[in-house]
């Protein structure tokens, strides 16, 4: 007996030990995040304001409540577990065993998140286990306060609202870390049934939830006795909107819209992140209610779930669409991402191919039970629906009419199945077709958006139309330039004035601080929006120039410094040599992406480029041939950077493992953990923390364009001709490299000045 429990436990040890290596040598899983978008039908009517990658909180930017909030009510064990609370397992197991299915279950807050971006919400035992294998991968590989910040920015709180950010300004006009408690309660409660507990069209039942959030605050120590007993007194002012529609699916067609948004090559990355974009589609609100109200009407059981698409076939325009039952439940999205068997709706496309090679419709085939015996040495014996067979020769009229099975199969290998998938091709299907006797069944898999495109050929005379959501894109106007007061300008201001940053000591720990412009910074930014007042008003695109009563101070500008030899000795070396500074997670952090970043910040270091040169450099651009890689200046123009030797070195080592690099999204050369392009904030955020490993405080020298400053000052100390300073820089005049860097050479004026002779003697 003592024998076989040993057994079982060391075996279960080394199942556990094999999974968490399993998910441990697995890639890393690529978390996709959550300004403003709008989008409308094609009757011009405002169909939905979402967000985009920027609408993103940091969690030291959310409200402290609201963390609290969600951990009591939903994972109270967070930080303890690793990705499983198992005393609420074995209760939901007992439970669910008892009532002989899943009615109970006990997801952690880390299983929701991998639900929310990977999976359907199907309480089946194979689709808990696939998010068990998930889950282990992202805690083996990501922080905690990683997946809570994730979590809370991908989480569904109704009415089209994905992320806190989108949910604090859409309820209460506030950003997540304004919210007051009972606010950050009422948000944390809405996620367990986002129609049922909104606020907007169900404001007592919020409520209700929001006393469960705080019952589990209180148990859990967030909140005292007190507090509880003071919970809305009041009514909670809520600010959203009731939507002119409830449709439960007309999200999948939403996010069909952004999806091909990200296609358009016309359409930068930076501006859809910017905000602001109108989005004029081509939905039918009239046919996607009815194509709702009908699938709903007809559904077999709550269980199946449906995609479809609605396309005007004499333009490709995509009219209504549905990606399954319910996007609150489940956001995957069949109609962009499932393939499935298209059965005989194939057949059309074998007849086509038939018609094209000399049969017409009154050829004729036997319709019997029959074995066909293959090329290969193999039989195949398809049957008719409901073993029904004409037991005599029939038309292609017949067979087509009657979805004769028998008839496609031999029309097929007399054709040939090459004859059928090229007429296939021909109307639009990309998805890659088999040449086999059951071909023409649908045996194979077909997109559904790439089967409509198909059809719709056939529907538009034989013309190929490519399917399509987006019919015009509008960004910020000159006519919105109207609508700008001296207050908002104002108001703009005095947010200048203010912001937080975020630094991390030696030890880790997050230091937080709040900062503010300068006033050469204030006036720099006032003074950009200056000038496009003027020029639209002097050119008459507006009325007015609000900008005139902005008041300019005379300022001088702050000497920003490089960074002296030492503090260069120590910044490479962290960047080097970051094993000797970083445990645990920061560790994991640094070796994923040290290749990467030596090679950035060498590259920065070595060639003083901006940091917008650099990060929009693909992998194209470089050339090792040549020692150099082409850089897009302002203004511009192309200009051929060379390397030095180190340079050249780090850059072709980390090249070696950006290539192979399965996560990479487009052909940047530097890419984010997502594999996405870096960007300027992502890049300052890496230099931040290794200056602040160092000991490099000062907020201008964390800075990557200190590396830029620490270029060119180099040069200018080496005694390079100030011309070629210029050129190396990018300067089109050379009195900008007079004004902003020869100050900089203080060695040079230092040595001069220790070894002027008073006296005049020389």
């Amino acid at each position: 007996m003592v024998k076989s429990f040993i057994f079982m436990f060391i075996s279960l040890v080394v199942v556990i030990i094999g999974l968490y290596t399993y998910a441990y040598l697995s890639p890393k899983l690529d978390l996709k995040t959550s300004g403003s978008l709008y989008l409308y039908d094609n009757q011009n009517e405002l169909l939905y304001q979402g967000s985009r990658s920027n609408e993103w909180a940091n969690l030291e930017d959310i409200n402290e409540n609201l963390v609290n909030a969600v951990i009591a009510v939903e994972d109270k064990n967070f930080y303890d577990h690793h990705g499983f609370d198992y005393l609420r397992i074995a209760k939901a197991m007992l439970t669910n065993i008892k009532k002989k299915s899943i009615v109970q279950g006990a997801s952690t807050i880390s299983q929701q998140y991998i639900k929310n971006l990977y999976l359907d919400f199907d309480k089946t035992w194979g689709r808990k286990i696939e998010e068990a294998f998930l889950t282990l991968e992202l805690e083996v590989h990501y922080d905690k306060d990683d997946i809570l910040e994730g979590y809370l920015n991908t989480i569904n709180y109704g009415q089209g609202n994905m992320g806190i950010v989108n949910a604090a300004s859409f309820y209460f006009n506030k950003k997540p870390k304004d919210l007051t408690l009972e606010e950050a309660i009422v948000l944390a409660g809405i996620p367990k049934n986002p129609a049922g507990y909104n606020p907007v069209s169900n404001y007592e039942a919020s409520i209700n939830r929001a006393w469960v959030v705080a019952k589990s605050m209180l148990n859990n120590g967030y909140i005292d006795e007190n507090t509880y007993n003071n919970l809305f007194k009041e009514k909670l002012e809520i600010f959203g909107q009731t939507k002119k529609n409830n449709l439960q699916m007309i999200m999948y067609y939403q996010e069909s819209v952004l999806n091909e948004l990200s296609t358009i090559k016309e359409v930068p990355a930076s501006l859809v992140n910017a905000g602001g974009l109108k989005i004029y589609t081509t939905l039918d609100l009239n046919e996607q209610t009815n194509l709702e109200k009908n699938i709903l009407k007809n559904k077999p059981n709550d269980n199946v779930q449906v995609a479809s698409v609605i396309v005007d076939p004499k333009t490709g325009a995509v009219k209504a669409l549905t990606g399954g039952m319910n996007y609150a439940k489940s956001q995957y999205n069949r109609a962009l991402k499932s393939k499935r068997q298209v059965g005989s709706t194939m057949k059309p496309f074998l007849y086509y191919a038939a018609l094209e090679n000399n049969m017409t419709m009154s050829s004729s085939f036997k319709s019997e039970e029959t074995t066909f015996y293959l090329s290969n040495g193999k039989t195949y014996a398809p049957q008719n629906a409901g073993n029904i067979y004409a037991s005599k020769e029939i038309t292609m009229a017949a067979a087509l009419a009657l979805s004769d099975n028998i008839y496609a199969v031999k029309t097929n290998l007399f054709l040939g199945a090459d004859k059928m998938i090229d007429v296939a091709k021909r109307t639009g299907i990309t998805a890659s077709l088999d040449e086999v006797a059951s071909l023409p069944l649908g045996t194979s898999e077909i997109n559904i958006l790439d089967y409509a495109t198909g059809y719709t050929t056939f529907a538009s005379g034989g013309y190929e139309k490519d399917l399509y959501f987006i019919e015009k894109i509008e960004d910020f106007t000159v006519a919105d330039m109207e609508k700008v007061t001296l207050r908002d300008l104002n108001a703009f201001t005095a947010y200048l004035k203010e912001y937080e940053t975020d630094t991390v000591s030696i030890d880790g720990k997050h230091i937080k601080r709040i900062r503010r412009n300068s006033a050469y910074g204030i006036n720099r930014k006032l003074s950009g929006i200056r000038g496009l007042f003027s020029y639209l008003y002097k050119n008459d695109l507006i009325s007015q120039n609000v900008t005139d009563k902005l008041d300019f101070k005379k300022l001088h500008q702050k000497m920003k410094r490089p960074l002296t030899s030492q503090e260069t000795v120590n910044l490479l070396d962290v960047i080097y040599n970051g094993e000797k500074y970083y445990t645990g997670r920061d560790l994991t952090e640094y070796k994923n992406r040290k290749k990467r970043d030596i090679a950035l910040f060498t590259a920065y270091l070595g060639t003083g480029c901006r940091v917008s040169e650099l990060i929009n450099l693909d992998i194209r651009d470089v050339c090792f041939d040549t020692s150099s890689f082409v850089v897009t200046r302002k203004g511009g123009d192309e200009q051929e950077i060379f390397m030095p030797v180190q340079v050249e070195n780090e850059l072709f080592t980390y090249m070696q493992e950006r290539v192979e690099n399965e996560k990479a999204k487009d052909d940047a050369l530097f890419i984010s953990r997502l594999g996405t392009r870096m960007t300027a904030q992502g890049v300052e955020k890496v230099l931040k923390k290794y200056c602040a490993t160092v000991g490099i405080y000062d907020p201008d020298k964390a800075r990557p364009h200190a590396l830029r400053r620490t270029f060119a000052c180099n040069l200018i100390a080496d005694g390079i001709d100030i011309k070629m300073v210029a050129e190396l820089m990018g300067h089109k005049n050379i009195e900008v490299t007079h004004k902003y860097y020869t100050q900089y050479a203080i060695e040079k004026r230092k040595e001069v000045m220790q070894n002027f002779d008073i006296t005049g003697n020389r």
